[in-house]
């Protein structure tokens, strides 16, 4: 069981997952690939991954106190935890170099066009070793802080585009068939609802573990809908356009222009990445130290070893492991089926080895096969009858 004796609150962890979900899903297109049904697409996804949010946290709220690797031990032995913790560990590392590389890419493109990479992912990085080294429990409450700004920007942003919007760009429905809608239904349930997955390292953190998969599905249904928001008010405002663009949320920022006096809030989209990034960087690095802490068995106070050394890795990453947008865009597309052990077939493994030992230590321990109120004795002795 984890050692870490730090504890966050069920509203903290909901605002973690929360901030999660919108790292660098706030501003790339989702489900781009069904055109003006990705609205669809989203709600879709969305049902999906509430029902993969419910798997990670019943499994953590069935083993409480314990990470995906401690409950692989326990069900598949010590080796096979072992192994199961390195691939977690590779993930989450690769998937922090995604997010720093999205973060850094959407910079120099859009934003600080002559500087260099590394001069926008050193502020973060530093930010990110100094928040996980404080503690699991800082980062949480870092995370209410900005969670309200992030909320408010949607509701904003809303309100300014809605002059701009038009309904009929979201007609007609399955205009190009049914399979572009499940494939972006496809894309969107991995990246960014499946990435959760890593919350089975942090959920184990929570105060009340008997609310783990309250919290989990709440705060996933909040997000998600949030996302749909944003995403369908882009489809609103550039309609298809949206599936050609890398940064679709930058460009529909652009055309606000109330009475000539507030427009050109495109800024407020850097503000948002930042403070989304900055949360899922967190969570993506803190998962990989604490799996390896984990596997190797190293003790809670001596995980900082893996902090610079793992740190250095995702900067030195970051810079070779695509080229440009266009090489992002690809990938995105190999995405889903890279994820899918990580965050479908070893959780439902999981699932399934624990439902068939928990049946079988109950048939074990009852050969009889009958249910306790078969058994109980009635109080006033009419069982003898």
């Amino acid at each position: 069981m984890s050692s870490d004796r730090q504890q966050v609150s069920g509203t903290e962890m909901g605002a973690l997952l929360f901030m999660f979900l919108f790292g660098s899903s706030f501003t790339l297109p989702m489900a781009a690939v069904a055109k003006h049904d990705a609205w669809l697409s989203i709600l879709s996804a969305l049902a999906a991954g509430t029902c993969l949010a419910w798997l990670y946290a019943h499994l953590c709220q069935s083993f409480p106190g314990r990470t995906i690797i401690e409950i692989t031990e326990q069900l598949l032995g010590k080796w096979t935890g072992k192994g199961i913790g390195l691939l977690y560990a590779w993930y989450s590392f690769h998937l922090g170099v995604l997010v720093l590389k999205n973060f850094t890419v959407l910079i120099s493109s859009v934003g600080l066009t002559k500087t260099p990479t590394f001069v926008s992912a050193l502020p973060l990085l530093a930010i990110m070793l100094w928040v996980t080294f404080q503690g699991i429990d800082v980062l949480s409450r870092c995370a209410v802080v900005l969670l309200a700004f992030i909320v408010l920007e949607i509701v904003v942003s809303v309100i300014l585009l809605s002059p701009d919007f038009h309904f009929e760009y979201l007609l007609p429905l399955f205009d190009q068939g049914w399979r572009p809608v499940v494939k972006g239904a496809l894309e969107s349930t991995a990246f960014p609802f499946g990435e959760t997955v890593l919350f089975a390292f942090v959920l184990p953190k929570l105060s009340k573990h008997s609310r783990a998969v309250k919290t989990t599905v709440g705060f996933t249904l909040a997000a998600g809908l949030l996302l749909w928001i944003g995403q369908t008010r882009n489809l609103l405002v550039l309609g298809d356009l949206v599936s050609n663009l890398i940064y679709p949320t930058y460009s529909a920022y652009q055309y606000v222009s109330i009475a000539d006096f507030i427009e050109r809030i495109e800024p407020m989209v850097f503000m948002t990445e930042v403070a989304s990034v900055f949360v899922k960087l967190s969570i993506c690095f803190y998962v990989t130290t604490l799996a390896l802490s984990q596997v190797f068995q190293t003790e809670e106070r001596h995980r900082a070893v893996y902090y610079v050394p793992i740190a250095l890795l995702i900067l030195e990453m970051n810079f070779f492991i695509y080229k440009n947008s266009a090489d992002m865009y690809q990938f995105s597309e190999i995405w889903p089926y890279y994820s899918m052990p990580f965050q479908i077939l070893i959780p439902l493994l999981l699932w399934v080895v624990m439902r068939i030992k928990r049946r079988t230590s109950a048939q074990t321990s009852d050969p009889h096969g009958k249910t306790p109120d078969q058994t109980r004795r009635p109080a006033d002795g009419t069982g003898d009858l």
